[in-house]
């Protein structure tokens, strides 16, 4: 009797649970599907930063370390390459470390779009060299400036290695001071060694007393214009 095979033959069964076998890879060399990045505020904050941004305005709020000046730099090189429309910077940050601070006022130097800062609430020690570098200053009335010299920190260390480097610190903080002063003396039209004298005496002085020092070159009114101090300061 002739046995008929049956075709396709059935395939053994197995003996065990079947092999794990690692995921095959996709092809590098295969076309993907497109993947669009979204970008989407995940916070209320963050919108309101998008929406001041496509307004040209930059806040700048709080302590100016090296963390907020980069952020500040980017921003404004981002906004200065988009195009060359003027960018408003609100300042409102009453003390800054000297090196940051002076980075963002290079920065504006460098800067093709004119810079109009703003000062809100009280502005005071480095940040004064930011919003001297502004081609156009004006503040609200409420608006207080601290003229003081920033604090200048030199990690001082053990040997004559530490103390070479801490001695290059000073050196360029020194630098960096002097140019802070001499950059408020052309911005206020004033001599650079009256200047360093009120920054060491620590001058206060209010938005309309900052008007006539020269530091700011009028005070913003309700609707945002500028209108001039009236107060007397010599």
């Amino acid at each position: 009797m002739k046995v008929v095979e049956q075709w396709p033959p059935h395939p053994p069964h197995p003996s065990g649970p079947p092999e794990w076998r690692p995921p095959v890879a996709p092809d590098p060399v295969a076309p993907q599907p497109l993947r669009l990045p979204v970008v989407m505020p995940e916070t209320f904050d963050a919108d309101l930063t998008s929406r001041l941004l496509r307004r040209r305005i930059v806040l700048v709020t709080g302590r100016i370390d090296e963390t907020a000046a980069a952020s500040v730099v980017a921003t404004l090189l981002l906004l200065d390459e988009d195009d060359h429309r003027p960018i408003r910077l609100h300042l409102s940050t009453d003390d800054a470390d000297l090196e940051p601070a002076s980075l963002v006022a290079d920065t504006i130097d460098l800067l093709a779009s004119p810079v109009h800062a703003v000062a809100l609430g009280t502005v005071g020690g480095a940040a004064l060299g930011v919003l001297a570098a502004a081609q156009s200053r004006t503040a609200h009335p409420q608006s207080l400036f601290v003229l003081r010299d920033p604090q200048r920190n030199v990690a001082l260390g053990i040997g004559d290695v530490d103390a070479d480097r801490a001695a290059r610190i000073a050196d360029q903080q020194q630098r960096l001071l002097t140019r802070l002063h001499q950059r408020i003396a052309d911005a206020a039209g004033r001599p650079v060694e009256q200047v360093t004298a009120d920054l060491r005496a620590g001058r206060v002085l209010t938005a309309a007393e900052a008007v006539a020092y020269g530091l700011v070159q009028g005070l913003a009114d309700g609707a945002g214009q500028q209108s001039s101090g009236t107060d007397g300061l010599h």
